[in-house]
């Protein structure tokens, strides 16, 4: 297997922006050329714009050699980390930055590595941090039925990243842009997601900024406050039904419960987008056939979620950069409806998570909270 992990930083223009637009890539691919419609395909400003400033082949980091192989690694322990850090100098009318690698077993540890290196700067801080694993989406970029894995092996030859800094446009004229790259950047498609609250201070935390990103509106309704009704009236791409300190059985008490639970219904005949976190996971089973009762104990604090062969090869893979700790906060669990895959379970309860189908995903423990900042 050829294939290498190709960092580039590209530009371009946004219609509602100022200054030139700059992106991180990792790309998997033989050369530069092959990486170009990859990019071409996740820009999102203007599409003649885009460019490439510079670009290099990530093939050791520290004492580390790295690779892609067919079979996934035995016993890593560590993974291979980008970090964006940022900083600022008094003298200066902006924001500095900083790209680097680091080798490290945790997301701890990786920022303490890297902002190290700009102990000089004011402020010095992480921007973002992320395993670069988790990044690059190997399989799905390799031909036909084959599997990628990036690979960390010490190595008694240290070799410095090496880039290159070259202005390449790669950007394609809008008469021949494809339709899609038009249509949800140029005239700047919304999509809308409608997220049910039960606490004001209970929001999506992480995942906010992650739906931001990716385009979507936002709007918070509270149930037992907010009309509800407002979901089956706007249809939205996407409703989020996070947790709250009340059970799935308190329906007599907290009738807006069992509104909840027939949106959700309905959604889940007309096969629409729902995540449900904690209670949302709750009323999720409910919705589907299956049962939610009482646990034997409380399972709060943050410990480790055992992944099913399902998990491994859903949107669950991604915890595998945090060792699998998560935050819990429940005293119920379920059984399992018929038409779901479990995805992960802990020493304490069985049903953690589960998917079913490509647009329903319930989610016991809370992987919206950060586990630091």
């Amino acid at each position: 297997m050829n294939k290498k992990i190709f960092v580039i930083y590209i530009g371009g223009k946004h219609e509602n922006s100022l200054i030139e637009c700059h992106d991180m890539r990792f790309v998997v691919a033989t050369d530069i050329q092959e990486t170009h419609e990859a990019l071409r395909q996740r820009w999102w400003g203007l599409p003649e714009s885009l460019h490439i400033d510079a670009w290099g082949v990530l093939e050791s980091v520290e004492d580390f050699a790295i690779s892609i192989e067919e079979k996934p690694p035995v016993a890593q322990e560590n993974h291979l980390y980008f970090v964006n850090l940022g900083g600022y100098d008094s003298q200066q009318f902006t924001e500095l930055h900083q790209n680097v690698f680091v080798v490290a077993r945790d997301e701890q540890e990786a920022k303490r590595k890297a902002v190290i290196q700009i102990s000089s700067w004011e402020s010095p801080h992480r921007d973002y941090l992320q395993a670069v694993d988790l990044l690059t989406d190997v399989s799905h970029l390799l031909q036909g039925n084959s599997s990628g894995y990036v690979h960390l092996k010490k190595s008694d030859v240290i070799q410095p990243f090496a880039f290159t800094c070259q202005y390449t446009p790669i950007g394609i004229c809008r008469e021949h842009a494809p339709q899609r790259l038009i249509s949800n950047r140029v005239n700047q498609k919304k999509f809308e997601a409608i997220v049910i609250r039960h606490l004001v201070f209970e929001d999506l935390g992480t995942f906010e900024d992650v739906l931001l990103s990716s385009g979507y509106n936002i709007t918070y309704l509270d149930a037992g406050v907010d009309d509800l009704k407002i979901i089956r009236d706007s249809s939205p791409d996407l409703l989020v039904v996070l947790g709250g300190p009340i059970s799935v059985y308190d329906q007599e008490s907290y009738p807006f419960l069992s509104v909840e639970i027939e949106f959700l219904k309905e959604r889940i005949k007309k096969n629409l987008p729902v995540v449900g976190i904690c209670l949302g996971a709750q009323l999720l089973v409910e919705a589907l056939g299956g049962r939610v009762f009482s646990g034997d104990k409380k399972e709060i604090g943050w410990s480790k979620i055992i992944l099913t062969d399902h998990g491994k090869q859903s949107c669950f893979r991604h915890l595998a950069a945090y060792h699998g700790i998560v935050f819990h906060w429940h005293g119920d669990t379920f059984t399992l409806p018929s038409t779901a895959n479990l995805a992960a379970s802990t020493e304490i309860y069985e049903n953690q998570a589960f998917t079913v189908g490509d647009n329903i995903l319930a989610i016991q423990f809370h992987p919206e909270l950060f586990f630091f900042k």
